[in-house]
């Protein structure tokens, strides 16, 4: 934790700097560490910041960095909950579940850096030290409610929140991602435990911010957009935080009372995979066809020569 904190005061001085670059005596000025140190916190700047340059003259970095502000979050975002922000956690989803009884309804944890982040199969979830905004929020159902489509639900919810704070064009990828175009900026996983009273779920997302690979290459090329892509002047980490936070509270407030059937309209229009081609493999059975939406459970339906075939979970391949 230690050396995350030098790490992001490093990044913070570089970002206020002229044009982001200090030299080395002014770094260690600044940091109040020796030598050694330094090139311990250089060598975690190199491998977490895209774009870092570190030489025997100058450390730089690409773009200013602007940190998650744990009190602007808690004020501007919607519904109930406290926020916390932390420097570096393994996960935040594994956070909460390991302490799930010490979180209420509605409290969201953020974290600069995850060393474990992870996704849905067990995917690890990577990226570049404030080029994303990581989050994890709790939340309690009654046991006897249906989870399986809350995932599309939040997804729903979170694309329509970010359209109307101006990044136009996002879809949601059944089961669980967010896309934009031809390329996945955001993925969400939720995670629960039954207790006695109730179910804790625990839903993190990873959102894509700013880029963190070669942006010199077309959209059409990259694996990964952001944020940044659709809407620069829009793209700000802390106003992307608030606007997360308050659409997965709402999602998971009307989901309680409503289901999903209270998002279900919408899906067409947000529907990624409508029309597409594609294979879903549940590890035991690979069904194929042309996706013509969802149920009203949330399952994929596919059609495949005018054979109807309903999937509840897997994963999506196109064809």
């Amino acid at each position: 934790m230690a050396r995350s904190v030098k790490l992001l005061n490093l990044v913070k001085h570089l970002s206020l700097a002229e044009n982001h670059s200090l030299t080395k005596k002014e770094c260690l000025e600044l940091l109040c560490v020796n030598e050694k140190e330094f090139e311990i916190i250089c060598s975690d700047l190199k491998s977490l910041v895209f774009g870092a340059c570190v030489n025997d003259e100058k450390i730089s970095i690409l773009r200013p960095y602007e940190p998650l502000d744990e009190d602007l979050l808690f004020r501007k975002s919607k519904g109930k909950g406290r926020v916390c922000v932390l420097p570096e956690i393994d996960s935040t989803n594994s956070e909460i579940l390991r302490n799930i009884d010490s979180y209420t309804d509605g409290d969201a944890l953020l974290a600069e850096i995850q060393t474990q982040g992870r996704g849905r199969r067990g995917r690890k979830w990577s990226g570049s030290l404030g080029c994303q905004v990581l989050l994890s929020c709790a939340a309690f159902f009654d046991r006897d409610i249906e989870l399986s489509a809350l995932p599309l639900a939040v997804g729903l919810n979170v694309a329509s929140e970010l359209e109307k704070a101006g990044f136009f064009g996002i879809k949601v990828k059944w089961p669980n991602d967010l896309y934009f175009k031809n390329a996945k900026i955001a993925g969400i996983l939720i995670e629960s435990v039954v207790r006695h009273e109730n179910v804790g779920a625990v839903i993190g997302i990873g959102m894509n911010v700013f880029p963190f690979e070669d942006g010199s290459l077309a959209l059409q090329k990259r694996e990964i957009l952001t944020l940044a892509d659709i809407n620069p002047h829009k793209a700000h980490r802390n106003f992307v935080a608030y606007t997360l936070i308050s659409a997965i509270r709402q999602a998971c407030f009307v989901y309680k009372s409503d289901g999903f059937a209270a998002f279900k309209e919408k899906w067409p229009y947000y529907d990624y995979l409508l029309g597409k081609k594609i294979l879903v493999n549940d590890d035991v059975n690979k069904t194929s066809g042309i996706c013509i939406g969802i149920d009203e459970n949330g399952a994929l339906l596919l059609n495949a020569d005018g054979t109807l075939h309903s999937v509840k979970a897997g994963h999506v391949e196109f064809l």
